[in-house]
């Protein structure tokens, strides 16, 4: 966060000019801090996602991931305003997971390193008891496409 290492600043300006009457607390401060440490998790997957270094598709679902696991983990949060934004985020989040989360996924499968281990892994932690059901929708989605690939090979040849 571009202010915090400014706080001595601060400090100092509110002696320096009479006028200065805005110095954030000690609370505001602490809570300026909190909000930057989850933020900065978005920060850099925005980074890595826009940045020169253009990555592929099996990139996406492991920061994705991660932030889903991020947000849930805010929602437990003592402090009430990081509760009701993280509650707001993932509604939003949800949203639009459900329309990437198999592409995503099919591009993890795809991925020689991965195959459905990373899956197994984040499925796991996001969905817990529900993990294998979301696995076989995965596997289910991966053996369509496989189908769709050989009926249009079966045209091709024909």
């Amino acid at each position: 966060m571009l202010v915090l290492p400014y706080l001595e600043f601060f400090k100092c300006l509110k002696q320096c000019d009479p006028r200065y009457k805005c110095l954030p607390s000690e609370e505001d401060w602490k809570f300026a801090t909190k909000i930057f440490d989850k933020l900065e998790t978005f920060f850099s997957v925005t980074e890595l996602f826009l940045g020169t270094q253009y990555p592929t598709s099996n990139i996406y679902f492991p920061k994705v991931s991660e932030i889903r696991l991020a947000l849930r983990s805010w929602q437990t949060s003592t402090c009430d305003v990081i509760q009701g934004m993280a509650t707001n985020m993932v509604l939003k989040f949800d949203k639009y997971w459900g329309l990437i989360n198999g592409l995503m996924a099919i591009g993890i499968v795809l991925d020689p390193r991965y195959k459905m281990t990373l899956l197994n892994y984040f499925f796991l932690l996001m969905y817990e008891e529900d993990a294998p059901k979301e696995l076989e929708k995965v596997t289910k989605l991966c053996q369509s496409l496989v189908n769709e690939i050989k009926q249009g090979i079966k045209l091709i040849r024909v």
